[in-house]
């Protein structure tokens, strides 16, 4: 399943370490600030740049997923090229499934007064069942974690009772350029909607419905993606 929309790196050193995905397009030093902003430490800020690097070739994360199926499909590409097709594939996936990945505004700079971009909720302000954090991070994992404690109670609550007997194919259709589509209208018609910025638990009892269906759809959709690839012949 797509936890936190994330993917971890199976490599010793980054184990335990989120990939953590930001808005694309954007350029490096927004990338850099966005991951900061999250307050990650450089291990994971390095680790993130690898990520931006790729997505700088085309400033398109429809192209990026395109790309890395097609390697994933090729049984003549190299092991290591196949897997790192497999990293990302996952990865884009997750990413295009979380709203806030896919919708961005204005908000003002504190220090010059100028309005920038808010780098996909990143520069939202926001206080989170009375924690101060931003709105990306909200949607990131905040939320997520409002539901079932562990990854299997949350498989379970998605699969059991989320899907409830719905035609798996049904939830799979669509493009890329569909699913972004979706998470665009989740976030513009609620995740940006917070008022003050205060968000108490009517604002999470009103969106965790939104996470759940995000993450059944993206983790069938990811499923369909991966059996295609991986049973070309």
């Amino acid at each position: 399943m797509l936890i936190d929309w994330h993917v971890h790196i199976n490599d010793p050193k980054f184990i335990g370490k989120p990939w953590w995905p930001v808005p694309v397009p954007m350029t490096m030093d927004d990338a850099l600030e966005a991951h900061a902003l999250a307050g990650l430490d450089r291990t994971v800020i390095s680790n993130a740049v690898h990520y931006i690097r790729h997505m700088e070739s085309t400033k398109d994360v429809v192209a990026a997923i395109e790309k890395y199926i097609a390697v994933l499909r090729d049984k003549t590409q190299p092991k290591d090229k196949r897997r790192e097709a497999l990293i990302f594939v996952v990865h884009f996936i997750g990413d295009v499934h979380q709203p806030l990945h896919a919708a961005g505004g204005q908000v003002k700079n504190d220090q010059t007064g100028v309005m920038e971009p808010d780098l996909g909720g990143n520069r939202v302000k926001v206080r989170y069942l009375g924690s101060e954090t931003n709105l990306h991070s909200a949607w990131d994992s905040m939320i997520i974690e409002w539901g079932a404690p562990t990854v299997e109670e949350y498989a379970t609550r998605l699969l059991e009772y989320e899907l409830r007997g719905r035609p798996i194919a049904e939830l799979q259709t669509g493009t890329p350029v569909d699913w972004i589509n979706e998470s665009h209208h989740a976030a513009v018609k609620y995740g940006y909607n917070i008022g003050n910025g205060n968000l108490g638990s009517d604002y999470v009892q009103r969106n965790i419905g939104i996470v759940y269906e995000r993450l059944l759809r993206g983790g069938l959709r990811l499923r369909k993606v991966l059996e295609d690839a991986l049973g070309a012949p």
